[in-house]
């Protein structure tokens, strides 16, 4: 923008329009720009949902944002073929802070190179070590790689609870996570094994507000993301079983696949600061997050 003064002309910066993301009701679409190189596997935006504001146990002053769609198809965690454990060598391991899908979702590494061994039995999510091939995700970019980095330094480190299963000692585990998946109590789809995991997000209170389909471009890169509501994974693992977690079905209930499969669909969350901004809403009702 241009301005007269007694010297002349004078450029002056004008900051952007913006809405305080917090002053949005809850349910709505927040939306944040993916590099233009990742716009075929993930479309030109992520699309989030307003899950919360202020939720308990979450960063101060914090919006809660999950994915509204399921944006990739892929296993919650390979199978292991040098565990010891040998429902772990062939099915994968449940226990979440070791999951492929926790790793994938927190790095900011580019293509094929974001896994790295979380124990010392630990494999890559090749098609060798995913349920019949399908939806490897060893090739991908980091979910983080593939945000405009100016917006990346917006998310939260947040500190996190996930339930550990009988095999791993029961109990729970403590984390953090800019990125993460929901646990099961944080959906409002119960307790596992009489464990709290959080408190639920006020959008999800019945089971019809839990399902969700895959976006357009996960139907066109994921075998067997198909058109239509989808399974999703929580972060929450089957307490009875080492290989187990639970996922979301297209009827909004409670499954349990085996970690290494890889139709089941991923809904990231992740937090903002109240006070970030974003755009007025575009023809959708979308807004989007400013830098």
């Amino acid at each position: 923008m241009i301005t007269r003064g007694k010297a002349g002309p004078v450029w002056i910066k004008v900051p952007p329009l913006g809405i305080p993301l917090a002053s949005l009701s809850l349910r709505s679409l927040v939306q944040i720009p993916v590099k233009a190189q990742f716009h075929s596997l993930f479309g030109k935006h992520i699309v989030f949902r307003m899950a919360d504001i202020g939720h308990q146990g979450y960063p101060a002053d914090c919006v809660t944002l999950i994915s509204d769609g399921a944006i990739f198809a892929m296993c919650f965690d390979a199978t292991e073929p040098d565990n010891p454990n040998g429902e772990r060598q062939y099915e994968g391991n449940n226990r979440y802070i070791h999951s492929n899908i926790a790793q994938w979702l927190n790095s900011d590494a580019p293509p094929g190179q974001w896994y790295h061994p979380a124990h010392p039995y630990d494999a890559p999510p090749t098609a060798e070590n995913v349920y019949l091939g399908i939806n490897p995700s060893a090739s991908l970019p980091g979910f983080l790689h593939i945000l405009e980095p100016q917006f990346v330094p917006q998310l939260l480190l947040t500190d996190l609870v996930v339930r550990r299963s009988q095999f791993d000692g029961d109990g729970t585990d403590t984390f953090q996570a800019k990125v993460f998946l929901a646990s099961t109590t944080e959906l409002g789809a119960g307790t596992e094994g009489g464990v709290n995991e959080g408190p639920a997000f006020p959008i999800f209170t019945v089971a019809s507000e839990r399902i969700c389909s895959f976006t357009p471009e996960a139907e066109a890169n994921c075998t067997l993301a198909e058109e239509g509501p989808a399974y999703w994974w929580c972060r929450t693992p089957f307490y009875r079983d080492e290989i187990a977690a639970r996922s979301i079905t297209p009827y909004g209930t409670r499954s349990y696949p085996n970690a290494r499969s890889g139709a089941v669909g991923v809904r990231p969350l992740c937090n903002l600061p109240s006070t970030a901004m974003v755009s007025p809403p575009d023809q959708g009702g979308i807004h989007t997050l400013l830098p």
